[in-house]
């Protein structure tokens, strides 16, 4: 009965002493007497009271069998000018009867006329219609208005937006100070939490305690969950487990989803009692019966970890679904990890991009960001992906910051920023970031933060290896492996390689593959190797698998299955086999000898710009093997494979100049070409740079080797 003081107050009513049928129906609805004002009203109205016509529309209302009825007369006192009338007919008509646009015009012409409900009324359309910031602002301003005049529901709605910020500066003060004045049960409420948070000035926590254990001795369900749950985290001394949950006992029993949930929380926590998954289940079960949509999600996580110790995926997805469709965004989250992470048939990576990119945290906006650059969202555009990785980043996403860093180093769909991206990856590192961890060790491998250091790599990579990166262990062990002596471990290499392999990661597999061929750090076993190579289905496995098929050291795969293999390498275009079936082709290793095949495909290779392609057609032409013999155009394709640091072209071109094949002798020509080639690797170099350099009129300028 929200009107009937206001309603006294505007007609300026008061009853007489020798009471009319109208002074009775006044008293009557005053006095909330709904079947003594609906038998007053009914002759009044179809006599054309206003008053009894507005009454009776109201007394109606309340009825969901007769609303029309109740706009009938409801319009019959609007049309004559009753204030109230034109307010309740348009709430009943936008709300209730779903009439919006009548009713919205109503609402608006009782706002004119300073009807203070109407205030709330048009502010929740506008806070609700879709105009954003605009509709919010609006939305506030008659919230205040009606708050000014005394509306009780205005001036909640008004807190509210002055507490959380909508439409208005955010003022926490200012809204414990409406809700501490309201005088009712939900102003009291919030008054209390805001209390004890310190949000109203002279006032103290405790003073919040005694307002909320009021409610709840008054038997408000809300007030004793707020208590509770100040109670379990209050500082030692101040927190009460036991009245805690006694307190949310208490609200369960009322059926409170929020108590509910706690009481499952609390249960697998093992907060008031013994660690119990399966009461923390039922809990749950109760909160999510209960409309309490977050319960979802946690029992999905008890599923997965398993009840009894027996996991059940098929019901933890089961649990998500249900969690997601009702819209609950950490049970939507976490399908959405399920449906990325999960093996087929339960995978589904679209529809995880999908959830992902329609929510909004920091986690959802990296992996949103992730399912675009992986080709899985529908968004295509690389640039929003990034704008999502920048936006989870500024949120405080440790791996959106690594990743962050990782993109601005490689120049990767943003313009290259190795500073800082060397800034960032150190902050999340610093942070524990496993990832951070990872490309920390390639930083301090490649030198990007100042000298390379491969010891501070190892460090490194060995963290992102103890926090369970499959691929440092790869690099742990090349390290190991390639590194510069006083790094090198053979068989603690090898050791990280099987790790890093059983972990999934390929470049691991492959390495072990490599070490077991060559017999570091463990005794040669082609035989293995090659086990390892012919499982794998990257180019660089089958490729190792065809050669060592051909060799004869694949178990199970004979010499044409090594060739059929690679010969369908070579039509996937794969430049190492080809250059290897050339090689077959022209030497007559494994098959019969064909030079014509061989000069097919150096030129396939060449074509592909191939370095050392250009070099074999270089000796080709030199030694007349396939093509009509010439020194010129040998050395036009040495020099084309040098550009590209051939060592085998620059030892040639240092051979040919050292011994003047094409005229006059250039040792100092010759001396830079060795230089180059042993620069690039080629040790048989060393002889010729031994020799040009003891002349007397040896060139003084020396190359600079690479650090090692």
């Amino acid at each position: 009965m929200r009107h009937v003081v206001l309603l006294l107050v505007l007609l300026g009513l008061a009853v007489p002493a020798a009471a009319s049928p109208r002074d009775d129906l006044v008293a009557a609805f005053g006095r909330g007497d709904r079947g003594a004002a609906l038998w007053l009203a009914k002759p009044l109205a179809e006599q054309d009271d206003m008053l009894a016509q507005y009454m009776l529309g109201t007394l109606l209302r309340d009825d969901t069998g007769t609303r029309q009825e109740a706009a009938v007369w409801l319009r019959k006192a609007a049309e004559k000018g009753h204030v109230a009338a034109q307010g309740e007919l348009g709430y009943l008509l936008f709300f209730e009867l779903k009439s919006r646009a009548e009713g919205r015009s109503w609402i608006e012409r009782a706002v004119r006329a300073n009807y203070p409900p109407s205030f709330r009324d048009l502010g929740w359309i506008l806070e609700n219609e879709g105009r954003g910031a605009e509709g919010l602002k609006e939305a506030a301003e008659h919230y205040r208005r009606g708050t000014e005049l005394n509306d009780r529901n205005a001036t909640l709605l008004y807190a509210n937006a002055l507490l959380k910020g909508r439409g208005v500066a955010k003022d926490i003060a200012a809204a414990a100070a409406l809700y501490c004045s309201l005088g009712r049960a939900s102003g009291d409420l919030q008054c209390g939490k805001l209390l004890l948070q310190g949000a109203v000035p002279g006032k103290t926590a405790s003073d919040g305690v005694v307002m909320l254990r009021r409610l709840s001795d008054q038997g408000n369900a809300d007030a004793r969950v707020a208590l509770a749950e100040h109670l379990l985290n209050a500082p030692a001394g101040a927190n009460d487990v036991d009245d805690a949950v006694k307190l949310l006992r208490l609200a369960a029993e009322q059926g409170h989803s929020a108590a509910l949930f706690d009481l499952g929380a609390l249960a697998i926590r093992g907060v008031g009692g013994p660690k119990d998954p399966r009461a923390a289940f039922e809990w749950y079960g109760k909160s999510a019966a209960a409309g309490y949509a977050a319960a979802y999600q946690r029992m999905g996580d008890i599923a997965v970890a398993g009840l009894d110790g027996r996991p059940d995926p098929a019901e933890a997805l089961r649990l998500y679904r249900l969690g997601a469709e009702k819209g609950d965004p950490s049970a939507q989250e976490s399908l959405a990890i399920r449906l990325y992470n999960d093996e087929a048939p339960t995978r589904d990576r679209a529809a995880a991009a999908a959830l992902f990119c329609g929510l909004d945290t920091a986690r959802a906006n990296y992996n949103c960001a992730a399912a675009i650059f992986a080709g899985y969202a529908a968004e295509k555009d690389k640039a929003v992906a990034v704008r999502l990785v920048r936006k989870a980043a500024a949120a405080g996403h440790l791996t959106a910051i690594a990743e962050l860093g990782n993109l601005l180093i490689t120049g990767t769909n943003v313009e290259k920023d190795i500073a800082e991206g060397v800034r960032l990856t150190k902050q999340a590192a610093e942070h524990g970031s496993p990832v951070a961890y990872f490309n920390m060790g390639y930083i301090c491998a490649a030198g990007l933060d100042g000298s390379q250091d491969y010891a501070d790599a190892l460090r490194w990579y060995r963290k992102a290896a103890d926090a369970g990166n499959a691929e440092a262990h790869a690099r742990i062990g090349w390290l190991m492996r390639y590194g510069p002596s006083e790094l090198r471990d053979p068989a603690a290499a090898y050791a990280h390689f099987r790790k890093g392999a059983e972990l999934g990661s390929t470049d691991a597999l492959f390495q072990q593959g490599m070490a077991l061929q060559d017999g570091f750090g463990v005794a040669q076993d082609e035989t293995a190797a090659a086990g390892i190579f012919c499982q794998m289905t990257t180019t660089l496995g089958r490729y190792h698998c065809a050669r060592m098929a051909i060799a004869g050291k694949a178990r199970g795969l004979d010499k044409a299955a090594g060739l059929a293999l690679l010969e369908a390498l070579v039509k996937e275009g794969d430049r190492e086999s080809i250059r290897l079936l050339a090689y077959y082709n022209l030497n007559g290793i494994g098959i019969r000898k064909n030079i014509p095949e061989g000069r097919r495909l150096v030129e396939l290779d060449v074509a592909q710009g191939d370095a050392t392609a250009m070099a074999w057609k270089g000796e080709m032409l030199e030694k007349g093997i396939g093509y009509e013999r010439s020194l010129a155009e040998a050395v036009r394709w040495y020099e084309r494979a040098a550009e590209q640091d051939q060592s085998d072209a620059l030892l040639a071109l240092g051979r040919i100049y050292e011994k003047g094949l094409r005229g006059k002798a250039d040792p100092d020509s010759a001396l830079r070409f060795y230089r180059r080639a042993l620069q690039a690797g080629k040790a048989e170099a060393g002889a010729g740079v031994s020799r040009l350099s003891r002349r007397p009129d040896a060139s003084t300028v020396l190359d600079v080797l690479p650090p090692q």
